[in-house]
């Protein structure tokens, strides 16, 4: 069942909060992987600094509305969508600067979508959203960190060695774990075994 904003909010109205204490709300949800609790407190919050003209508590909530609409799984459509609009404000204003950082999380979660759909659509959608992420001013895709690990595991489940091999130096070159260096070195492993391109 969908979240609802008024339990959420304990029977409170949703003025007598501001879009910051909505969003502070949401965070701690998104924090505990309650993605459908968290999508609903960002837009309320997204909405809220709308209307008190907020731009760049606004821009920062519909960031993260589309992030957590899309891994709650509520409206797969309605997530995908939303990425895909957090992308085009930044195409849309080179300018803007606020909250620019988001666009990797957004195409991240766009080329794992992608994933499902198998090697082929993982590959066009990482090559096709890199390519976009560099125009927009960003200077490595992926940096952020799960974002690096996550997208490397499904090159290697999906044996996109190209991928796996442009990933791996990033994740090699900071501080990792136990589990991340085992890993690290499996898919190191995997792709000696593999012939030279």
């Amino acid at each position: 069942m969908p979240a609802d904003l008024k339990t959420l909010l304990k029977g409170s109205p949703v003025d007598a909060f501001t879009a910051k204490q909505l969003a502070s709300k949401a965070h701690w949800r998104w924090d505990r992987d309650q993605h459908d609790e968290a999508f609903v407190l960002f837009d309320a919050a997204r909405e809220r600094a709308a209307s008190a003209g907020e731009v760049n508590e606004e821009l920062s909530a519909r960031n993260r509305a589309a992030l957590t609409r899309h891994r709650s799984g509520v409206d797969p459509a309605d997530g995908l969508h939303r990425l895909e609009e957090v992308l085009a404000i930044y195409e849309a204003r080179p300018d803007l600067d606020y909250d620019r950082h988001f666009c990797e999380w957004a195409a991240s979660d766009l080329i794992l979508e992608a994933a499902t759909r198998g090697r082929e659509a993982f590959v066009a959608r990482f090559t096709e959203l890199r390519a976009r992420v560099y125009a927009m001013g960003l200077t490595r895709f992926p940096r952020i960190h799960p974002q690096q690990e996550a997208l490397a595991r499904e090159a290697r489940r999906l044996e996109a060695e190209e991928l796996l091999r442009l990933l791996i130096p990033a994740i090699r070159g900071r501080k990792r774990t136990r589990s991340l260096r085992q890993e690290l070195a499996a898919w190191e492993a995997w792709l000696a075994a593999r012939p030279t391109p």
